[in-house]
């Protein structure tokens, strides 16, 4: 199988899996626009938008959306949506909710400047451990990778074949994720690698 084929495959069986509690949802969808999500904050507009290459993250999100807000999601596939040989869903939120989400996902937080937009994970979203697993899964699904080499040669036996990544261009994003990871006991490392911050894993039993 090939890297991008496992690594969605995995992505597929994910998807299968409902978050079923309030705050998880809330966490997931944290995860999700802290990953991969473009905000527009402005007094008059709010936007949330996500470029995905994972096609059911859309009616993932929207049964999440429907269940807190009453809301979809809209998506769009354009023109440009095709990198790399691989397709691109553009994923808006809904106008009408947008501000809320980012509120009741802690992305976002009152100051006296207005509001403003929050480096740090709410703590009374992630004060359990389905929420903490909502979000590293939301995290999994918005900008990872991850492949399984297996060695032809039965003799050879090492974990190099075992990867997982998580890339982004926010390193403080990827920073908090580390530390979460740590605290469910799965050490990671973070570098940076030609403008894109990445946290990897090479470890096997860690990866599974």
């Amino acid at each position: 199988t090939s890297e991008m084929s496992f690594s969605k495959q995995v992505k597929e069986e994910l998807l299968k899996i409902q978050i079923e509690d309030d705050d998880s949802s809330l966490a997931f969808l944290c995860g999700i626009i802290k990953a991969i999500g473009k905000i527009e904050l402005q007094p008059n507009v709010t936007e949330i938008t996500l470029d995905t290459d994972v096609s059911g993250l859309y009616d993932y999100c929207n049964l999440i959306l429907k269940h807190l807000y009453g809301d979809y999601a809209e998506l769009e596939i354009t023109e440009k949506a095709v990198i790399n040989k691989t397709l691109y869903y553009n994923i808006k939120f809904p106008s009408n909710s947008a501000k809320q989400i980012l509120i009741d996902t802690g992305i976002i937080k009152l100051t006296n400047k207005g509001y403003e937009v929050s480096q740090e994970l709410d703590e009374h979203l992630f004060n359990n451990q389905e929420s903490i697993v909502a979000y590293i899964k939301a995290c999994f699904l918005a900008c990872s990778t991850n492949s399984i080499r297996i060695s032809e040669v039965a003799s050879i036996k090492s974990s190099s074949g075992y990867h997982l990544e998580f890339t982004s261009h926010d390193k403080a994003f990827l920073s908090k994720l580390n530390e979460i990871l740590a605290g469910q006991g799965i050490l990671a490392k973070l570098v940076e690698r030609k403008n894109l911050f990445v946290l990897y894993l090479k470890d096997a039993s860690s990866i599974s």
